[in-house]
């Protein structure tokens, strides 16, 4: 695989692969998330103040490669209709990338 792009604001490296034999390219994104799942951990410890007046909550930090294995699964991070299988992702695969400890109920 050969590096394709670097994206220093995300961390996120993509790679291209390609097969001559049976002409099939690949794109596969790499993403650093140490930075990322550090900060998550330290909002977690710090604990979120809840009673904000605000209905707006912040859940998580999701990285991109991450959205994109949502999409490969078929999950669209960005529908509005898939929200709640999202949070049923985030719950089940990807707690670490939440900010808080609650534990939420999705319908």
């Amino acid at each position: 695989m050969d590096l394709f792009d670097y994206d220093p604001l995300t961390g996120t490296a993509e790679y291209f692969d390609y097969d001559p034999m049976s002409g099939a390219a690949k794109v596969t994104a790499v993403q650093e998330l140490t930075p990322l799942l550090d900060h998550n951990l330290a909002l977690r410890n710090e604990g979120i103040k809840h009673k904000t007046g605000s209905p707006i909550r912040h859940y998580a930090t999701v990285p991109l490669t991450v959205i994109l294995e949502m999409k490969k699964n078929g999950i669209d991070f960005y529908d509005k209709n898939d929200m709640p299988k999202v949070l049923k992702e985030i719950e089940a695969t990807y707690p670490h990338l939440k900010v808080d400890n609650m534990r939420h109920s999705i319908k």
